[in-house]
């Protein structure tokens, strides 16, 4: 049963996840065939996430693969900028990385359990630590729907802005392989994983700002070239 819920949650995961995907940017294709795409990116995406889980008691590392399958599904499938399209495809997976281990060194301090433990066991406090996850990643992007932008980016803005998701990744995994390996200073890690879920939305509010200003630039510099013609 373990073996079962684990896949059945890992394909959870990446229906969340292309959906989300999928709905911030919008199909470029109308014909039945983007379904067929849609299908073999999420097996792609399923044998990656089950790759990396299986053996593994955190899989943070995955993520970073998945941004890559993002990018090319986004690119392939959907509308948008490229750069509009790295930025989201890693800020997704960021979120993904964070939120899951903020629920886990949660619900761990909360039931005053060892996150190694709550990794390792199969139990109803795991059960309720994923699917507090899942929940919290949908409520999350739900919110992010309803304020994204569509404005235009320079290469320069979307470089640091992507970057920073796809380093918490990196810095949240090797703090939970902290935490795993010295228990004494899982609140503390658990302090900064707060940290980095904060600024990680920090920077997509960001994100949306520097869109907002450049369809504002956009819209003067047309201004100004029909004030000219005038």
């Amino acid at each position: 049963m373990n073996f079962w819920f684990e896949m059945a949650i890992n394909a959870v995961e990446v229906t969340l996840i292309l959906s989300f995907l999928v709905q911030y940017f919008g199909y470029r294709m109308a014909c039945p065939a983007k379904y067929i795409w849609t299908a073999l990116f999420g097996v792609l995406s399923f044998g990656s996430v089950a790759f990396f889980s299986w053996g593994h008691l955190y899989e943070g590392y995955a993520s970073l693969v998945q941004i890559l399958i993002n990018i090319a599904f986004c690119c392939i499938l959907l509308r948008g900028s490229i750069l509009q399209k790295i930025f989201v495809s890693a800020f997704t997976m960021g979120l993904v990385a964070v939120i899951a281990t903020f629920t886990a060194l949660l619900v761990a301090k909360l039931s005053g359990n060892n996150v190694t433990l709550l990794l390792s066991r199969f139990n109803s406090v795991r059960i309720i630590s994923i699917l507090i996850t899942k929940l919290l990643f949908f409520v999350i992007t739900r919110i992010i729907l309803r304020v994204k932008e569509n404005g235009k980016i320079k290469w320069l803005d979307v470089i640091p802005l992507a970057a920073i998701p796809t380093l918490s990744i990196i810095t949240i995994t090797l703090m939970m392989y902290a935490a795993i390996q010295e228990p004494h200073i899982q609140n503390i890690v658990f302090y900064a994983v707060c940290i980095v879920l904060a600024l990680n939305i920090l920077i997509y509010f960001l994100f949306v700002r520097l869109g907002q200003v450049s369809k504002i630039q956009t819209e003067m510099a047309l201004l100004a070239l029909q004030n000219e013609c005038l």
